[in-house]
């Protein structure tokens, strides 16, 4: 059989399979109008608060708690870090 009469065989099973697939989608009850207006949602329905988590409060420190015991003290100005007879701007690498 002819490369061009295979592909055309094949392309019309490919179309009618898709055409097929089409009709068989447009019958869906999904396609259809509705034809009652939809039910309201009950007014004045109060919802309870949810019951309360069982496990780790979030934002909530559960570990031991640690005082401080020394006064924290300010750090003096920070000039950067010293540099050393190594550090004088030679890449040693």
């Amino acid at each position: 059989m002819s490369p061009t009469v295979k592909s055309a065989i094949l392309s019309f099973a490919l179309l009618s399979g898709v055409a097929v697939c089409a009709h068989a989608q447009s019958n869906n009850i999904a396609a259809l109008p509705p034809s009652t207006p939809a039910t309201p949602a009950p007014q004045g329905v109060v919802v309870a608060p949810s019951a309360m988590y069982v496990g780790p409060n979030p934002g909530k420190n559960w570990s031991a708690q640690e005082r401080q015991v020394q006064p924290v003290r300010s750090s003096e100005a920070y000039v950067g870090p010293a540099l050393t007879t190594t550090d004088k701007g030679t890449d040693s690498d």
